[in-house]
């Protein structure tokens, strides 16, 4: 237990060097697909494991990465994230991060403690690696809106989805999450590509990379 520590992968946790010094183990429950992904390409020699309630349902990860492994994805990309311990985004921010990627599954994830209300909006510009329709999926227990370009592509409480026609490129993205009551709290933003048959979080490498900062807190609520 000495050696075992809390990760908060939204914390840019990577160490300085260019290979892993010591044997790791990374453990991520349901739904951390997101998380996952980025955990592979940092660390491309690592072997995964999963403990499933039945076939297709993983509820555990197991991403073991042995000693002298190539540590790479330095040049995250992310959108930045805006948070607020209110539901109307008023009010001094509680904190301020670049997000690699929106995979939040439970309130934890979210760097804050103790919070009754939160909302939360994400900035900054998606690439899309071809032209078509993309289909977008919050994944929530509260409220969310995404607009692309400036044009609405969803909205409204649970799980919403709205289709976009974009070319290949950059774009412009803002997304909003709110919660104004109950404990529970998740948000995951998925996409469907047009080369795709099924939904993934959207990867952090079609965010472009943005200047990762350290996260800055109000004098109360601070990361774990």
């Amino acid at each position: 237990m000495a050696r075992f520590q809390k990760m908060n992968f939204m914390e840019h946790p990577l160490p300085d060097t260019t290979k892993l010094k010591g044997d790791s183990l990374f453990v991520l429950d349901e739904g951390k697909t997101g998380v996952l992904q980025l955990l592979q390409k940092t660390y491309p020699g690592g072997t995964l494991e999963k403990y499933e309630y039945f076939k297709g349902w993983p509820l555990v990860y197991f991403y073991r990465v042995p000693a002298g492994s190539p540590c790479e994805g330095r040049d995250w990309g992310g959108l930045r994230g805006t948070y607020w311990l209110s539901d109307d985004w008023s009010g001094r921010p509680a904190l301020t991060r670049t997000d690699p990627v929106l995979n939040f599954t439970f309130r934890d994830d979210f760097g804050l403690r103790d919070f009754k209300t939160l909302s939360a909006r994400w900035t900054g510009y998606l690439l899309a690696p071809q032209k078509g329709p993309y289909t977008f999926l919050t994944l929530t227990t509260d409220e969310a809106a995404a607009w692309v370009d400036g044009r609405e592509v969803l909205q409204g409480p649970g799980n919403q989805q709205g289709t976009v026609i974009l070319s290949v490129g950059r774009h412009r993205i803002l997304i909003d999450f709110r919660k104004s009551s109950g404990v529970d709290t998740a948000f995951n933003f998925l996409w469907k590509t047009p080369e795709s048959q099924s939904f993934g979080v959207v990867p952090f490498w079609q965010w472009p990379v943005l200047a990762i900062r350290k996260p800055v807190h109000s004098g109360e609520n601070r990361a774990f």
